[in-house]
């Protein structure tokens, strides 16, 4: 089996008979080389994450899975300790030689990676990976013994008793650039109906007047720096 079989496809729900959205990004784990995340992008621009532990059927045109039940919206999943899957990114041994362009990837039906498939045709082992990034992977060679992890940022510190100190202010005004996330006290407003048409900055619209709100919608206005309007238009049904 084959990444590209799997990016761009189409996410359909058996159980409710609808189509979730299409293969966004794929998350794997470097420790294991097995994939842990999907991304899955719809058409309002929410992003939502499955685990391929709850995949029904990989078919020629869609994948599909019983229900939505176990997809969780990914502004509240925890991907930090998980990498991106690079595509179509140049690859460099540990010596700096140009190998040439990753295309694809093969994985067995555990979604474990096993190779990395070259635009010149020829595989590298995945766990020849040495450290990869968005725009390029480093491999070694199979005679190469080198400890990648002692490459690791060595910090200094001159003075023991030294201390960083971030003023309340700094974080104040990076409060008023980033999105107001969502959270249990907002919750209350799944369920009701919105009163007025609701649009982000650029005009697009986040909910249509006599809409019913829901979790996917408040995510969506939170992520729009949205969620007072959705708060204030609310009521219940």
């Amino acid at each position: 089996m084959y990444i590209s079989e799997l990016l761009e496809k189409p996410i359909l729900s058996l159980y409710e008979g609808e189509l979730i959205g299409n293969i966004n990004k794929i998350y794997f784990d470097k420790t294991r080389n097995k994939i842990k995340i999907f991304e899955i992008l719809n058409e309002e621009d929410i992003a939502y994450c499955l685990s391929p532990k709850y995949i029904y059927t990989i078919g020629k045109h869609a994948i599909t899975i019983k229900n939505k039940q176990n997809l969780t919206l990914a502004l509240n999943e925890n991907t930090q300790s998980l990498q991106i899957l690079p595509l179509n990114v140049k690859v460099y041994s540990l010596q700096g030689e140009y190998l040439g362009i990753v295309k694809d990837y093969s994985m067995n039906e555990k979604f474990e990676l096993e190779n990395l498939i070259m635009d010149n045709q020829n595989l590298i082992k995945i766990s020849s990976l040495a450290s990869s990034s968005s725009n390029s992977v480093v491999t070694y060679y199979d005679d190469e013994y080198v400890n990648i992890k002692s490459f690791r940022y060595k910090i200094q510190h001159k003075n023991n008793d030294a201390k960083v100190k971030v003023l309340p202010k700094l974080f104040s005004s990076f409060n008023k650039i980033a999105p107001n996330p969502s959270n249990k006290k907002e919750n209350f407003i799944i369920g009701r109906i919105c009163t007025k048409d609701i649009f982000d900055n650029n005009h697009n619209i986040i909910i249509k007047q006599n809409s019913t709100i829901t979790e996917q919608i408040l995510a969506l206005a939170s992520s729009k720096n949205k969620l007072q309007d959705l708060m204030k238009y609310s009521k219940s049904k």
